[in-house]
């Protein structure tokens, strides 16, 4: 690391901030990135980086592999690349779901805490996605809507709908 932490003036390593969010709030003010951001700007400067360069994904799930993240695939190819395009050399990342500290992603320990760490998140993921799975199935068991927005055409209650709310309904 001595290498890396020599490659900005005045030692710091220059890193990327990278935050993403499955939902953003009704206001739709990002406040979920922008916090994760403000807590990666405190992380480099307790470990002698700088934060050069920022991706964000905001309101886009990642438990699934289909999920597109294009900050995160931007991160990528500048990571692989070794520079930001418009902020100069990049040297590493700082994100919130890993707080272990400073890792060498190229040496062996790096990449097996790196591993682990990303095993016991995937394995979150999931745990999170069956517990959702199961309240959900809790509720229509108990004959409770959705939790979502109140769909076109019914009533607060979720269960009743509205008389003429959509003329082609009886209609054929």
């Amino acid at each position: 690391m001595d290498d890396i932490a020599r490659a900005t003036e005045g030692g710091l390593i220059p890193v990327a901030s990278y935050a993403r969010t499955s939902q953003d709030p009704p206001q739709g003010d990002a406040r979920g990135v922008r916090h994760q951001h403000r807590i990666n700007e405190r992380t480099v400067r307790e470990h002698g980086c700088v934060v050069v360069a920022t991706y964000t994904d905001n309101a886009r799930n990642a438990t699934k592999d289909d999920r597109e993240r294009p900050a995160f695939d931007h991160l990528l190819t500048d990571l692989h690349r070794g520079h930001a395009f418009t902020a100069g050399p990049l040297r590493g990342v700082v994100a919130v779901a890993d707080r272990d500290g400073l890792r060498d992603p190229y040496s062996k320990a790096g990449l097996l805490r790196g591993a682990a760490s990303l095993q016991g998140a995937v394995a979150e993921g999931e745990m999170r996605s069956r517990r959702v799975q199961d309240w959900h199935w809790s509720r229509a068991m108990d004959g409770l809507p959705h939790s979502g927005p109140r769909p076109f055409g019914w009533q607060e209650d979720r269960q009743s709908s509205r008389q003429g709310a959509c003329p082609c309904i009886g209609a054929l």
